[in-house]
């Protein structure tokens, strides 16, 4: 990928055009050595320290995952396996 823009990058949709800047970016930061995943780890951690990180639709989910993991386990003990 080149970091300049190209004839390519102009013929693209803006959604992709703007998809292929952040990646072009964040390819730069990485060559710069940049821990790219050390700014999401503070949002997350400032956001958890401000009861801003739990919403109702994440709940549901884990608890989805949480019944789904549990199927399994219930199906085999009613079967004695």
């Amino acid at each position: 990928m080149n970091d300049c823009p190209s004839e390519m990058s102009k013929s693209l949709s803006p959604e992709k055009a703007a998809e292929r800047a952040v990646v072009v970016l964040m390819l730069a930061k990485l060559k710069a050595g940049e821990d790219l995943r050390r700014a999401k780890i503070n949002r997350l951690k400032d956001a958890i320290l401000a009861d801003d990180y739990e919403n109702s639709l994440k709940l549901d989910i884990a608890a989805d995952r949480v019944v789904d993991a549990m199927e399994p386990l219930s199906s085999s003990m009613r079967f004695g396996r």
